[in-house]
């Protein structure tokens, strides 16, 4: 597991053998730098982190950075295009990727309007130490969720899906005092 460790600026790898309690810390994998939602994949025979990138008061919705390394546990090299992507739209991460067709699928924020406004897919067309190319797919529909509920990652195993999206902020002063009348 890899939790939102930006305010430490570090991306730090966590592991447990009595899942879902008892995580222990077992590295951290990059330090210095400001990274959100960052997810790891191997391709190729590399391992690639990607991570939505900002410096400290900036916003970390539109940047996206990446790394690679030989194996989960690093050392992690920095990507020479970094920020491989500025886009509110489709930047920052939103959940686990996994491969369609011999491409990877990359869950990505839409924040271009609102924070997690949307989650989108973006199909990576390459990838290498040397490059990156990926198209967008398109916003994702997240049945069970309505209006403009705001979505920060999607997640999917066989016979299970997982969204995590903000709780919707309301006050009941309103309603009471209907209830009052």
């Amino acid at each position: 597991m890899i939790p939102e460790s930006s305010e430490n600026l570090t991306v730090d790898l966590y592991a447990t053998a009595n899942f879902p309690r008892g995580w222990t810390k077992v590295k951290t994998l990059i330090s210095g730098a400001r990274l959100m939602d960052a997810t790891l994949i191997e391709w190729q025979g590399l391992w690639w982190m990607f991570a939505g990138h900002a410096e400290t008061g900036a916003c970390s919705y539109d940047e996206l950075n990446l790394y690679w390394a030989d194996t989960p546990l690093g050392p992690w090299t920095a990507h020479a295009l970094n920020p491989i992507k500025i886009d509110g739209r489709n930047a920052r991460p939103a959940g686990a990727m996994y491969v369609r067709d011999g491409k990877i699928i990359r869950p990505t924020q839409d924040c271009s309007s609102t924070y997690g406004g949307a989650i989108r897919l973006t199909e990576v067309q390459e990838l290498s130490i040397h490059n990156f190319v990926e198209r967008d797919l398109g916003a994702l529909p997240v049945p069970g969720l309505r209006g403009t509920i705001p979505r920060h990652t999607i997640n999917e195993v066989p016979g299970l899906s997982c969204v995590d999206s903000q709780p919707q902020k309301f006050t009941l002063s309103p309603l009471l005092a209907r209830l009052k009348r």
